[in-house]
């Protein structure tokens, strides 16, 4: 509720608001104990999508990026728990850089008749 909005407790995150003078906040996604999580709109980023067409030609269509932002309580003893999770996302970026990288380095793979990559 209301109440947990309070110095230590949850920041009061608004829809509208621009973090970092670049993520603009759309609505909210959901909430725990520790945090909130907000869908924010990325101002500098777009992505080029090209939809599908009847003659397989599509015509560039830059669509906004969005992230989920979460926004963690702000009293003392809930810092740990946010660097734990911070440390396992890094931790987890740089295992897919890796995957990704030995992807690309092996090149286009076949699959065989079950779908399995060969």
């Amino acid at each position: 509720g209301e109440d947990g909005y309070k110095p230590g407790g949850y920041h009061p995150v608004k829809v509208g608001e621009v973090y970092n003078q670049r993520y603009v906040v759309i609505k909210k996604l959901g909430w725990g104990h520790f945090s909130t999580v907000w869908m924010v709109k990325d101002r500098k980023l777009v992505a080029n999508i090209k939809p599908p067409t009847t003659t397989g030609i599509g015509s560039n269509n830059n669509q906004p990026v969005f992230f989920a932002l979460k926004v963690q309580k702000s009293a003392e003893h809930y810092t740990e728990a946010a660097m734990d999770e911070v440390e396992l996302l890094d931790c987890i970026a740089q295992e897919r850089k890796k995957c990704e990288s030995t992807l690309i380095a092996q090149g286009p793979m076949s699959r065989d008749g079950i779908g399995i990559r060969a």
